[in-house]
């Protein structure tokens, strides 16, 4: 509206040059006109009139008209189109109609807002709340009757699926401070917790969870909060029998605990003769929806319909919104900030959920020089770095890192999977404050973490940056001295792989997607390095190929990569080929073997 209307001015304002421009030409090139007849002219000459002449032109004056009509016409055309757009898109926004282009101007503008995914009764109670407390929102949904709700309400709005990630970056998830997912399927919720920390490492994801079984999922997916309806009722529901009072009809004394996401429990005792329904009590009453009924012979029915009766004595148990939810929308997440930096996408996946789990916020970069730029962007309480990765190695982030007083003091982790005797070495010089033997295993990096965190915070003042490298190498001998799992005799090992997952299949079935992704890539990174003799590149894609195959325990294969990874160092042109051929042959049965295992999972399923 504010742009039409703008747009609209300016239009005026040439057509009113044109108007005075006309009028002054028509002074300046006929005798005798006066300044209305010469006024009249213009007007005449852009404006489709056909009025009669009331000056005889001269020849001068025609081509000037001429001149005047190519471009007081345009003017008024302009005009005439944008002020019809202006009232017809006034009209339809009186009655509620906001175009798509409009709506994503509206949410371009956002910034700090929430992403509500799901429109149902606790959808929009929560919107409801947020609106009360003046929190900019945007809602998610993909139903119809949702959609129309949503307009009537004048929210702002995506209409798509909310699992998908162009839908969540159409509701600006990078510039967003929170996600509610409140879907009714939990795997739909669980998917949006994956799908929104990977958009955005730093929000604030709350969840619902109906299934109690499913809460641990969703808080390994990025999830900071998982509520689960069902236990929030009965909470509640104990609390308010506690509570009730028999000569009360309506009992409020309601833990300030039991309300969560702008919706709270609340009893009504039905104390008249006459029987009434559901329906009627909701009608005359401010709550969103019924949790159940506690009838007076001691029974309980949970989430009736709306044509239950309801008999004297009986308690029926309310959903209200409540004015406290203002508070838990502006929590800020839990732990630290740590800049994980890994061109294994497998690894990084993995040890994301790991350190998330333990409640860390993680944020990820695939490359040196994004590194570079996130840790600049977010100053990390901690960086984790891979020493082989493309751009800058870990080597060169590290002490760029340590050459500005911004991170003059930030506790920095290299690791590795190379020789550790010349990692530990080139760590030191580097700056770094442990060097850490990179393996499946995440329990050595998460102990380094820990262990840095808590010298940290008992000794802050008496901490000695020169000593930090010293104390690392203490835990990068002790990562010497650890083997990796014995060799097995099957292209991977499922105990391994499952066992690096943390005994999630779902996660193990991303980690298996991930890596059919992304061997084709490495795979011809080192065929395209082998054609162009280019042995620094081998090396890198070499060790990238490694690092995913250790996740699955793909011993022969990892084994593979290893040598050709050494091959490439020392310039053994004579066996790049032979180990070549041979790392494509085991990755080919790990390839055939993960599919099959893939397969027999979705059987199960």
């Amino acid at each position: 509206m504010k742009e039409s209307a703008r747009y609209i001015l300016q239009i005026l304002v040439f057509v009113a040059l044109v108007l005075s421009i006309g009028t002054g030409g028509y002074l300046i090139i006929e005798d005798g006109i006066t300044v209305g007849d010469a006024f009249y002219m213009t007007v005449t000459a852009i404006t489709p009139t056909q009025f009669d002449e009331i000056h005889e032109l001269s020849v001068p004056g025609r081509y000037f008209t001429v001149v005047l009509v190519f471009c007081g016409f345009g003017a008024v055309v302009a005009f005439a189109t944008q002020f019809a757009r202006w009232v017809i898109q006034s009209e339809l926004e009186g009655v509620g109609v906001i175009t798509r282009k409009q709506m994503r101007r509206r949410i371009s503008r956002m910034r700090e807002h929430y992403i509500v995914c799901g429109y149902g009764k606790i959808g929009g109670a929560i919107c409801k709340e947020l609106k009360d407390h003046q929190l900019p929102f945007v809602v998610i949904t993909d139903d119809e009757a949702s959609i129309a709700a949503v307009e009537r309400e004048g929210f702002a709005l995506v209409r798509g699926n909310p699992t998908a990630d162009t839908t969540l970056k159409e509701a600006a998830i990078e510039r967003a401070q929170g996600v509610i997912a409140v879907l009714t399927d939990d795997s739909n919720n669980l998917f949006i917790s994956l799908a929104a920390r990977e958009l955005n490492p730093k929000i604030f994801i709350i969840a619902r969870g109906e299934d109690s079984g499913v809460e641990d999922r969703i808080l390994r997916a990025g999830a900071d909060i998982v509520v689960s309806p069902m236990k929030l009722g009965g909470r509640q529901i104990a609390e308010l029998i506690k509570q009730q009072a028999d000569s009360s009809s309506v009992v409020t004394g309601v833990s300030e605990h039991s309300s969560l996401l702008g919706v709270s429990l609340k009893p009504h005792r039905h104390d008249a003769e006459q029987a009434t329904t559901v329906d009627e009590i909701l009608n005359e009453s401010t709550a969103v929806g019924v949790a159940g009924i506690q009838r007076c012979d001691g029974t309980f029915d949970p989430t009736p319909p709306p044509e239950t009766a309801v008999h004297q004595g009986d308690t029926v148990i309310l959903v209200t919104r409540t004015s406290q939810a203002g508070d838990s929308f502006n929590k800020p997440p839990s732990g630290k900030t740590i800049l994980l930096a890994d061109d294994h996408r497998a690894l990084r996946l993995l040890f994301t959920r790991k350190l998330a789990a333990a409640g860390h916020d993680v944020i990820q970069a695939a490359n040196g020089d994004d590194a570079l730029a996130m840790a600049r962007a977010t100053t990390p309480d901690l960086i984790v770095l891979d020493v082989n990765m493309p751009a800058r190695d870990g080597y060169q982030v590290c002490h760029e890192l340590r050459q500005s007083k911004q991170f003059a003091t930030t506790p920095i982790i290299l690791y590795s999977g190379n020789d550790t005797a010349e990692f530990a070495q080139r760590g030191r010089a580097a700056g770094a404050n442990t060097c850490v033997r990179k393996t499946s295993k995440s329990s050595e990096l998460l102990a380094s973490i820990e262990a840095i965190f808590s010298e940290r915070q008992q000794d802050r003042d008496a901490e000695d940056r020169s000593e930090r490298p010293r104390e690392g190498s203490s835990s990068t001998e002790s990562a010497t001295v650890s083997e990796g799992p014995p060799p097995h005799s099957r292209p991977f090992d499922f105990e391994t792989a499952m066992e690096n997952a943390g005994g999630d299949e779902e996660l193990l079935s991303e980690l298996i997607t991930a890596m059919e992704e992304e061997t084709p890539r490495m795979m011809n990174e080192i065929q395209t390095a082998v054609a162009a003799t280019d042995y620094k590149s081998l090396e890198r894609a070499a060790h990238a190929l490694k690092g995913s195959l250790v996740v699955f325990g793909a011993d022969e294969a990892s084994e593979a990569a290893t040598q050709l990874e050494i091959a490439a160092r020392q310039q053994d042109a004579s066996s790049i080929e032979r180990l070549t051929g041979n790392l494509q042959t085991q990755i080919a049965e790990v390839t055939r073997a993960l599919q099959q295992h893939a397969r027999s999972l979705a059987r199960i399923d």
